[in-house]
């Protein structure tokens, strides 16, 4: 999960810093994430880490903000690919979200615990 620390824009260093924690949530839970794992996965130091996010919770809050602004991009997505018909709009609505990558991705990023202890610094 280690990435690099190449000097980057504000922007894109909290995009990097919300990818790395959303792989780290993939992949051990959303208890395995703290600043201090997050800084050490992204091969930062951690007031950079802190300068983003100030607190888990606030760490947790970008993430879920994150994933609410992605989720009508996805809904547009899909759409879009659907036959112009009511009916098909409906079922690529109810079935195709399920598949799009980015919904895969959020559900998994919320697995079990996902709030859980958010009071860890």
């Amino acid at each position: 999960m280690a990435t690099t620390s190449a000097r980057l824009s504000k922007q894109d260093r909290c995009e990097q810093l919300l990818d790395t924690a959303s792989a780290i949530v993939r992949a051990r839970g959303a208890d395995a994430l703290t600043l201090v794992t997050l800084a050490e996965a992204a091969g930062v130091s951690r007031p950079i880490v802190y300068d983003h996010f100030d607190t888990r919770p606030g760490l947790l809050l970008a993430l879920y903000r994150r994933r609410d602004e992605r989720h009508p991009a996805a809904s547009t997505e899909t759409v879009s690919a659907a036959e112009p018909a009511v009916t098909e709009i409906a079922r690529v609505l109810s079935t195709g979200m399920a598949e799009h990558p980015q919904t895969r991705r959020d559900r998994a990023s919320t697995g079990s615990g996902w709030p859980a202890a958010a009071g860890r610094r």
